[in-house]
């Protein structure tokens, strides 16, 4: 991948919360933002009007060049039933959005932050941290 030229949108996916994100193309200042609560009932892998209003506007304002969504790998760092979803779930938000996406393995991202104030945006914000401290993400 090329020098980034824009900033970075991590989402951390979930069933009733989604945590997010955002960096300047450095990965230096990155900030945690207001996690989106989930509708009741809401598709488990795909967006409501909602959450694509929500993540249009961070796109807009932040000129975003690249999504960052965390991969629910199990423990052992192997994709289990979830990471079906997630893929599907990133294909759906690529093409809704005309970005490009990385899928960061996010093992225990969410547990690391457990219980604290804003804990799935917390989460989202240590994906753009490991997407700039490993190598491999940043070359594919």
């Amino acid at each position: 991948m090329s020098q980034l030229s824009g900033a970075i949108l991590a989402i951390d996916w979930g069933a009733k919360k989604i945590g997010i994100a955002t960096s300047d193309p450095s990965g230096i200042a990155i900030s945690p933002k207001d996690t989106i609560f989930r509708e009741k009932n809401s598709p488990r892998w795909d967006l409501t009007k909602k959450e694509k209003k929500s993540l249009s506007s961070l796109i807009e304002d932040y000129s975003i060049e690249i999504i960052l969504i965390g991969l629910p790998k199990n423990s052992l760092g192997e994709d289990n039933p979830a990471c079906i979803g997630t893929k599907e779930l990133a294909q759906k938000i690529s093409h809704y959005f005309k970005l490009p996406i990385k899928l960061i393995d996010e093992s225990l991202t969410s547990w690391e932050h457990k219980g604290k104030k804003n804990e799935d945006s917390l989460a989202a914000a240590t994906l753009i941290k490991d997407f700039f401290s490993n190598p491999d993400y940043k070359n594919t």
